[in-house]
């Protein structure tokens, strides 16, 4: 009869242990919009570990992780512009612009006008100008629409015909 030896596989502990990053510091950071390199720097390693830990931790890259958490640095972002605004409204105008996208454009606002708002203005300017017997024009002494078209008289010919 013939013998078989089974082995046992174990897990190897070989290679790194991963790099512990508080998880609470992590999110301060993203709270206060730290850019990568200065996590990098506060966590002692580079954008590949932050990478990694996040999607052990979170299931998520960096940069997904990141876009998420920084919204209670926004949020703490406002309350401050607000606070602020009553002592230092430049300070409070400058922040809005650079963290919450705020602009000071009017022009940004104001509705543009759409195509069927072209068209619409387009057709009013045709009927117009077929109505007064005019050509479609910029200027205020437009042309007639054509030498050989006029208004009927009276007579019931039309002027120009002999």
């Amino acid at each position: 009869m013939a013998t078989t030896k089974t082995t046992k596989t174990t897990k190897s502990n070989a290679g790194r242990k991963p790099k512990y990053i508080d998880q609470v510091e992590f999110e301060k950071l993203c709270a206060l919009q730290c850019t990568l390199p200065e996590f990098e720097c506060f966590f002692n390693c580079d954008g590949d570990t932050l990478n990694a830990w996040c999607n052990r931790v979170y299931g998520v890259n960096f940069s997904e992780i990141f876009a998420v958490k920084r919204g209670m640095g926004k949020v703490s972002l406002r309350r401050s512009q607000f606070q602020m605004a009553q002592t230092n409204p430049t300070m409070a105008i400058w922040l809005g612009k650079q963290y919450l996208d705020q602009h000071d454009d009017p022009k940004r606002y104001e509705r543009s006008e759409t195509t069927e708002d072209k068209i619409d203005r387009f057709l009013d300017a045709l009927t117009d100008n077929l109505v007064n017997n005019t050509t479609i024009s910029d200027k205020d002494d437009s042309e007639p629409l054509s030498d050989n078209i006029t208004a009927p008289t009276d007579e019931g010919e039309t002027e120009g015909e002999t």
